[in-house]
């Protein structure tokens, strides 16, 4: 019976050690490379202009660097750097002249991400807060995108024991929400997009 009672206790000892050892390496915090694919995009006004030309825009890549730093089992701090590149298409109103011909532009930014992470059901994430966007681009043909922008996603994750993680990310993201452009009736970057990362804890 005392072989029983101790073999039980030991087990129990083990299983307890052995998820203490597992949350060890979900907590632990990671960096990691993150991708952002299959997305639309679409450049918006807040007011209605009569008389103005069209802008078409094509997604032409998006990667970065993110860290996420646990605040306690469910929340998650994520921060990093992303590249964001797109060509630009922009159609003019029509002109008496009739010199329509359309210009072509790169806009080219990078923004920081400031936001948390909610975890439930295990594989599971709602994440979202503040961008801080920072217009990088030459010549776009779009009002300068630097300003305080937001997101919103909904995500899997997988946690190996080793401390990796891979995601997958379907988000929001409204840049320049908060516009630090010259122009009275700024234009905004409105995108939809799925964001992939592999993670790996930092020791």
């Amino acid at each position: 019976m005392k072989r029983i009672l101790f073999f039980v206790c030991l087990i129990f000892c083990f299983d307890i050690s052995y998820a203490q050892e597992t949350d060890n390496f979900i907590k632990k915090d990671k960096i990691g490379l993150t991708v952002s694919t299959l997305g639309e995009s679409n450049i918006v006004r807040f007011q209605n202009l009569i008389g103005e030309g069209r802008i078409d825009r094509r997604r032409f890549l998006t990667f970065g660097v993110n860290y996420i730093h646990s605040l306690n089992k469910r929340i998650d701090f994520e921060t990093g750097l992303e590249f964001e590149s797109y060509t630009t298409t922009v159609y003019p109103a029509v002109n008496p002249d009739g010199n329509n011909f359309p210009s072509y532009g790169n806009l080219n930014f990078l923004n920081i991400p400031v936001t948390l992470r909610a975890n439930f059901w295990r594989f599971f994430y709602i994440n979202g807060g503040a961008l801080i966007d920072l217009d990088i681009s030459k010549s776009s043909g779009v009002d300068a995108q630097t300003g305080i922008g937001t997101m919103l996603g909904v995500g899997w994750k997988y946690d190996f024991k080793s401390g990796w993680q891979i995601s997958i990310n379907p988000y929001s993201k409204l840049h320049s929400l908060i516009s630090f452009s010259n122009s009275n009736y700024p234009q905004r970057l409105l995108e939809t997009g799925c964001r992939w990362s592999v993670m790996i804890p930092l020791k």
